[in-house]
């Protein structure tokens, strides 16, 4: 893919738009294709995922490389920041979800790994507005939600054995 001539318009909550190309982004994921991409509320962030399982994390205003994360084993299918932008989180074809802080992403730590049951794959996740809460979509057709703090499964939905692509809040 020829990411050079790609550009990303986000919106910051202030209102100012601003534009860069992912062209230098793509080193960063040693030429994998990417998959998805956050942006973090205020515009201070943004999130790549590759295929190879890779995140970058920028800045940018300055093009500087904040974090490079190698977590997962397989594509990645989701990335989402928090509404109060303090964590970031990734969802995997690899089964895992995992919940990060902004303030350490330089650390290459994750928080906390959420590993769905059934080994199926997470195709879609979503942070409530209060970053108490987390739901997964999955590929078997089976929807979770898990507490941020814990990490543990509240609720599980079976609905469809259709894959569930997309997840989301209402406020």
């Amino acid at each position: 893919d020829d990411l050079t001539n790609f550009l990303v318009r986000a919106k910051a909550v202030a209102g100012d738009e601003r534009a860069f190309s992912l062209g230098w982004v793509h080193q960063h994921h040693n030429g994998s294709p990417l998959e998805c991409v956050a942006v973090r509320r205020d515009g201070g962030m943004i999130a790549t995922g590759a295929r190879d399982g890779s995140i970058v994390v920028v800045d940018p205003e300055t093009g500087e490389l904040i974090a490079r994360l190698t977590p997962h084993l397989d594509c990645i299918t989701g990335l989402q920041f928090s509404a109060d932008c303090s964590i970031l989180t990734s969802s995997s074809r690899d089964s895992t979800l995992r919940i990060w802080s902004v303030d350490a992403l330089s650390s290459g730590t994750a928080l906390h790994t959420i590993r769905v049951p059934n080994s199926s794959e997470i195709m879609a996740c979503a942070v409530d507005a209060n970053s108490r809460l987390i739901a997964l979509g999955c590929a078997c057709g089976t929807t979770y939600l898990y507490s941020v703090a814990s990490s543990r499964c509240l609720h599980t939905l079976v609905v469809t054995n259709v894959a569930v692509r997309s997840v989301e809040f209402c406020s």
